[in-house]
């Protein structure tokens, strides 16, 4: 019987100075039609993102000839092990591959930020020691984030000056964010139905816990609970074949700020090549 138990956390990490400003890549699915567009690149970025079952894109468009670095981050707890590795690679404008960042064959080493006092897993770069080595011509180039299984989840993120944004623009965002989940699942087909077992297809019964805070810390405003979400997921995936699925799954969606819970039902079908 085959299970899966997964708590993973990525970060990407595009630069092209020392500093870098962080990123909240909220939506789960950003396909190569439809990328995340990496705006004002002339700007260090740390990205975090959420790998949900295909990999993600992103965009950079230059009208000038610029610096180019890109690397990936594993967020570090305690003294766990590193739970499942990130790739990267660099594309052109017709997808065709200029850089691979190999994390499956890289040996990643603990690093800590000092920006944002956290520790991370180091993993593969295009670049060296978070700095760029190349300059990249003009143009539209893409980068596509992946795994074995295309999952994985970023956790952490800790934002300075949120009080003074805050106060410039009247809006609440926290001073540091957290976030994890945890996964199980259990191929169904693989010994628990064996009269309908197949090589190719597989039905995978499901269940998810995750919580994010966007207001795990403040600074110059009070706390908004009701940014503490939990969210129960449980469903059914049936591969009918490499790279096709059918997607069942209930949610059950809280808040810190209240006892009411709300349910939601989605239905879904997965095509990756």
């Amino acid at each position: 019987m085959k299970s899966l138990l997964t708590i993973v956390f990525c970060s990407l990490f595009i630069s092209q100075a020392f500093a870098h400003k962080p990123v909240l890549n909220e939506n789960s699915t950003y396909p190569a039609d439809s990328p995340y567009e990496i705006e004002e690149p002339e700007i260090s970025k740390a990205i975090y993102s959420t790998l949900t079952g295909e990999p993600h894109f992103y965009r950079i468009q230059s009208d000038i000839d610029f610096d180019f670095y890109a690397g990936i981050l594993a967020a570090k707890i305690g003294e766990c092990a590193l739970e499942q590795k990130f790739s990267f690679e660099v594309l052109d404008s017709e997808f065709h591959n200029i850089s691979l960042a190999d994390g499956e064959n890289f040996e990643w080493t603990p690093w800590y930020e000092e920006y944002g006092k956290q520790w991370y897993w180091n993993g593969p770069e295009v670049g060296e020691s978070f700095l760029s080595d190349r300059v990249f011509k003009a143009g539209t180039y893409y980068i596509r984030v992946f795994n074995k299984s295309n999952t994985g989840q970023y956790i952490i993120a800790d934002l300075s000056n949120t009080d003074q944004y805050n106060g410039f623009t009247g809006k609440d965002v926290g001073s540091s964010l957290t976030g994890y989940y945890y996964e199980i699942g259990y191929n169904l087909m693989d010994g628990i139905i064996p009269s309908i077992s197949s090589d190719s297809e597989e039905l995978i019964a499901f269940a998810r816990y995750e919580n994010y805070n966007t207001h795990a810390e403040v600074e110059g405003i009070t706390i908004n609970d009701a940014y503490n979400r939990t969210e129960i997921t449980f469903g059914l995936g049936f591969k009918v074949a490499p790279g096709a699925v059918f997607k069942a799954d209930y949610q059950i969606k809280s808040n810190a700020s209240s006892d009411e819970e709300k349910g939601q039902f989605n239905l879904g079908v997965g095509i990756w090549f």
